[in-house]
């Protein structure tokens, strides 16, 4: 009776389910808990995980802002640059073009400049040519003349000439003109001067000491020789020739009664 008593407040012995449970829960219960360890520790890491990959995107997203800012700020700041560079160029290129209008001003000058040069050294280089060319007329002025001086057939003329071979030329030209337009030369007369022979039916002629060409007319021949000689003179100043006329008091004895040609040296 004791003895069924005990057994009953101790209980009746487990079954072999009961037994076999109890020892799958006492192996598994250890491996769960470490399960849920681990897995805790896994959400953790995962979430650490997160939470750094979140903070390294909001730190990548600021990286990229402040690069994207800088890069903003850099672009604005280079564009300002290039502005200043192609306002500087468009000065120089201001400046460049002013200064190529000035060249070419300069240069417009210089060449009008060597033009008017030019132009002056023809007119010199005329000039001397005329110069050194010895005083003569034309075909066309020595009829020229013969045809006005026909208006005065019979005219006496007297010669004179300077001592040298362009003059004495000059002197047959005239002389060959008038004689066609029916002058009469008459011999020198002027009281001791030298004259020269000029061969063939030409009188003797006056050697003279002077410079250019003059015909003169004495005083008393004002009336009718004056306006020969002024036509004379103009016409042979018209070939190029310059020759002065004069009517005045010539010296007695002088071929006053003639109108007078003095063929002088050739102006220098």
């Amino acid at each position: 009776m004791q003895a069924m008593a005990i057994e009953n407040q101790v209980g009746s012995a487990p079954s072999p389910i009961s037994q076999s449970l109890l020892g799958w829960a006492e192996y598994w219960y250890p491996v769960s808990w470490k399960g849920l360890l681990i897995a805790g520790v896994i959400t953790a890491i995962g979430a650490c995980a997160t939470i750094g990959f979140l903070l390294l995107q909001w730190r990548a997203t600021g990286i990229r802002e402040a690069q994207s800012e800088w890069r903003t700020s850099n672009l604005e700041l280079q564009a300002e640059v290039a502005k200043r560079d192609a306002a500087d160029a468009l000065e120089r290129i201001a400046g460049l073009n002013k200064e190529a209008a000035r060249l070419s001003s300069e240069a417009e000058a210089s060449r009008a400049a060597i033009a008017d040069a030019n132009a002056r050294a023809s007119e010199a280089q005329l000039a001397l040519e005329k110069f050194k060319a010895p005083r003569q007329l034309s075909s066309a002025q020595q009829s020229t003349i013969a045809a006005e001086m026909r208006l005065f057939p019979g005219t006496p003329v007297v010669f004179g000439a300077f001592q040298d071979p362009e003059s004495t030329a000059l002197l047959q030209q005239i002389s060959d003109v008038l004689i066609s337009a029916g002058w009469v030369e008459q011999e020198w007369k002027s009281g001791g001067d030298i004259v020269m022979n000029r061969g063939g039916d030409h009188p003797i002629a006056g050697y003279t000491m002077v410079t250019g060409v003059y015909v003169q007319a004495d005083i008393k021949h004002a009336a009718d020789f004056g306006p020969i000689v002024q036509k004379l003179a103009k016409l042979i100043s018209g070939a190029g020739i310059e020759t002065k006329p004069e009517v005045g008091r010539m010296a007695p004895d002088t071929n006053n009664d003639a109108v007078k040609i003095l063929i002088g040296q050739k102006p220098r």
